[in-house]
C-alpha cells in the first residue's frame, strides 16, 4: 500500500473533534487530526482505538504532519505515541496471543461490502466471535439490549487451525474501516493476533499494522 492508495482511507484513521482524550495534552492531541510521514517510509495515525502503521509507504524526504481533510501541514513534533499507545491498549506478552489468518480475497472484499451495509442501517457496537468448530468469524450487530442480531451478521472464514473460541466487542465503524483498509493490500492474508476480553486485537497484512481497540461495553451474557 502506498501513499496515494492510504489518502483514500487517511481521514477515518485521525482525530475529527476539536477535543479528545487521548493521554496527552489537548495542544499536543490536535497534532493527531494529521497524517504523520517518517523517515524511511513510514506513515502513522492515531485516533480514538486504533493506531495505524505502514512502512515503505511514501519517498518523502522530510518529516511532515499532514491534515488529510484539507492538505494543509500541521505544525510539528508529532506526539511520541508510546504513552498513548500504553494508555489505549494494555498489554500482554506475545506467548498470550492467539493468531488466525483470513484471505484477503474477492470473497473478503463482497464481506466488506455486506459490513458496511450493517454499519450504514444498524448498531453502533457489534460482535466478533471466532468459532473454532466453523473456522469462522461472525460479526453480528447488536440490539440497544446489547444482545446479538442473529439476523444481521458477516460470516467470514478462516484459513488457519484455531484451537481456542473467543469473543470481541468493536465499535462497528472502525471494524469496518480496518478491514476496508488492509483489503487494499490483497492478495496478501491477514494476520490477526488476539487474547482476552477487554484486550486489543493487532492485524497485520503487508506493510501495514493496526492496533484496534475493543469497545468498554457489556452484553446480557457478561
Amino acid at each position: 500500500m502506498n501513499e496515494a492508495i492510504f489518502n483514500k482511507h487517511a481521514s477515518n484513521f485521525v482525530i475529527n473533534r476539536q477535543t479528545t482524550d487521548l493521554g496527552v495534552s489537548r495542544r499536543h492531541s490536535l497534532k493527531f487530526k494529521g497524517v504523520y510521514y517518517q523517515s524511511q517510509g513510514k506513515i502513522t495515525c492515531v485516533k480514538e482505538g486504533v493506531v495505524v502503521r505502514l512502512k515503505e509507504a511514501h519517498n518523502r524526504l522530510d518529516e511532515v504532519i499532514i491534515n488529510p481533510l484539507n492538505g494543509d501541514e500541521i505544525e510539528g513534533p508529532y506526539p511520541s505515541i508510546g504513552h498513548v499507545i500504553s494508555e489505549m491498549f494494555p498489554s500482554h506478552p506475545i506467548s498470550y496471543y492467539s493468531s488466525l489468518t483470513i484471505a484477503n480475497s474477492e470473497d473478503f472484499k463482497d464481506s466488506i461490502n455486506a459490513l458496511k451495509n450493517l454499519v450504514l442501517t444498524q448498531s453502533r457496537y457489534g460482535a466478533f466471535e471466532i468459532n473454532q468448530k466453523s473456522k469462522s468469524i461472525t460479526i453480528t450487530t447488536l440490539t440497544d439490549q446489547r444482545k446479538c442480531e442473529r439476523n444481521s451478521q458477516v460470516v467470514i472464514p478462516i484459513l488457519s487451525e484455531i484451537n481456542i473460541d473467543s469473543t470481541f466487542h468493536f465499535y462497528m465503524s472502525d471494524l469496518y474501516n480496518v478491514f476496508n483498509l488492509l483489503s487494499e493490500n490483497g492478495p496478501e492474508s491477514i494476520q490477526i493476533h488476539f487474547a482476552g476480553k477487554r484486550l486489543p486485537i493487532t492485524l497485520e497484512c503487508g506493510n501495514a499494522y493496526i492496533m484496534l481497540a475493543q469497545s468498554n461495553i457489556t452484553t446480557d451474557s457478561e
